[in-house]
């Protein structure tokens, strides 16, 4: 059964990726839910040198 939404979907892979479940949803069911997400493409990650990547902003403080 894939996921109704993007926010379900992370839900489950996050309870299928963390021992013990997440959230009150048990492992086994994050796994289902995640093998069937796969090939939707209901998740999409940004990649790193992706373009509008910027990383993490530093700032440097100088002085006291």
């Amino acid at each position: 059964m894939p996921s109704k939404s993007p926010a379900q979907a992370r839900l489950m892979a996050a309870a299928a990726h963390t021992r013990g479940g997440f959230g009150g949803v048990p492992q086994s069911v994050g796994r289902e839910f995640n093998q069937a997400d796969a090939g939707t493409g209901i998740i999409k990650q940004k990649r790193r040198g992706a373009p509008g990547f910027r990383g993490r902003k530093t700032r440097r403080y100088v002085g006291a």
